[in-house]
């Protein structure tokens, strides 16, 4: 409440405990509490409770958002489906709820949901890997999201020409793999 952070919010339930780390400023909270926000708010009056503000509407919003998303999510045994969707903000909350839905909690970053979302104009087929064995791939309707396993495929592969009764008269080779 020093900062009008916790309006609204009773305290009085709560009992105040001070811990070891509390001071020391070698932390980035404790430098932000004990040392950059006092000078903000000496500089600036009334500013860390504008940024409380701000984060508390950013909060709402973001809620909002990921509400609006669920509509672009189907769910499928052990994938999810996200709908193609050019809205940015809710391709990407959702795409987020997939993930963590498949167990990719963390150590994502920006530039895996900027790929993601760059499949929307890729070729269908074309994937992103993810981490945590995680696999976006570009399907007709949306992108799948889904766990790949360790199984491998055995590849077999052979070059067989066009026979020349065929349309092009021999002249390419289909290779299969």
């Amino acid at each position: 409440e020093r900062y009008g952070v916790l309006r609204g919010f009773s305290t009085s339930a709560l009992a105040y405990r001070e811990d070891a780390t509390n001071a020391d400023t070698a932390y980035t909270r404790n430098k932000l509490r004990l040392t950059v926000l006092p000078a903000l708010e000496e500089a600036v009056p009334g500013a860390t409770a504008n940024i409380a503000a701000f984060a508390l509407t950013a909060a709402e919003d973001d809620a909002y958002l990921y509400q609006k998303s669920q509509a672009l999510l189907s769910w499928k045994e052990s994938a999810v489906m996200v709908s193609f969707s050019e809205e940015k903000p809710l391709f990407y909350r959702a795409c987020l709820t997939a993930m963590k839905g498949l167990g990719l909690e963390k150590d994502y970053t920006r530039a895996h949901l900027d790929s993601v979302y760059a499949l929307q104009s890729g070729e269908r087929g074309a994937y992103v890997t993810l981490p945590k064995r995680l696999r976006a791939e570009k399907t007709a309707k949306g992108v799948l999201f889904y766990v790949e396993t360790e199984e491998k495929s055995c590849v077999v592969s052979k070059e067989q020409p066009f026979s020349l009764s065929g349309f092009d008269g021999g002249r390419y080779v289909v290779r299969v793999e």
